[in-house]
């Protein structure tokens, strides 16, 4: 008798067991499917609110670009490591914004050398020289935006002599070719010099030839910024 009872004790359990976990199993494929759902849904929201852009102007142009900035941040604080999603944001935000989200997002993102090439490129450009911004910041606790707020870390300015810290971290295996002749042109504008060289002359001294080569200074190129 105590033996039977054992055994159905112990499969009352296990069956217990099983529909407790069952469930919760079940429920977490649910919740990663349903973020999942919710990223390709707002990425196709994004896709289109960036078309409607076209051609847009005035009041319709503001309206378009406040629902794409919402998607954006909906977009971002579903996966907050999505780097992707925070520098398409950023693009989006130089280009039809004020800026005030990207600088704060590029800020954010110390570990990324594209961000930090971005942020560098910035810091570059003569309209933005000296110039404070006072940065939008969103997270998924308002406290913490509250507290960069009173803590007077949500301003940042614009100085060349940022650029150096931000490049020194950035490793050019990790970019690609594109963003490499960007960074080498950062390098350029920083020194003032090219190592581009005109074409090897010969001068004669005496009986005897030497090739002379004479360094060529050049303008450097400003980076796009998109």
């Amino acid at each position: 008798m105590k033996s039977r009872f054992l055994k159905k004790s112990s499969i009352v359990f296990l069956i217990s067991i099983f529909f407790f976990l069952f469930p919760a199993l079940l429920s977490s494929d649910t919740g990663e499917n349903s973020v999942l759902k919710s990223k390709i849904s707002l990425d196709d929201e994004i896709s289109v609110l960036k078309n409607d852009l076209t051609g847009k102007s005035g009041q319709t142009l503001n309206n378009i670009v406040k629902k794409l900035f919402k998607a954006h941040k909906k977009r971002i604080k579903l996966d907050l490591n999505d780097e992707t999603a925070i520098l398409d944001f950023v693009y989006d935000d130089l280009k039809y914004g004020e800026g005030k989200y990207a600088v704060f997002l590029l800020s954010e993102l110390t570990e990324s050398p594209k961000a930090s090439l971005k942020l560098a490129s910035l810091n570059l450009e003569p309209d933005r020289q000296g110039k404070k911004i006072r940065m939008k910041s969103f997270t998924k606790n308002p406290l913490v935006s509250f507290f960069r707020i009173i803590s007077g870390k949500n301003s940042y300015r614009f100085e060349k002599t940022k650029v150096n810290g931000l490049i020194r971290k950035i490793n050019e295996k990790e970019l690609s070719n594109e963003d490499r002749i960007v960074l080498s042109d950062i390098k350029i504008e920083l020194t003032g010099t090219s190592k581009t060289s005109a074409p090897v002359t010969e001068i004669t001294v005496g009986e005897k030839q030497e090739a002379v080569t004479e360094p060529v200074k050049e303008e450097p190129p400003q980076a796009e910024i998109q």
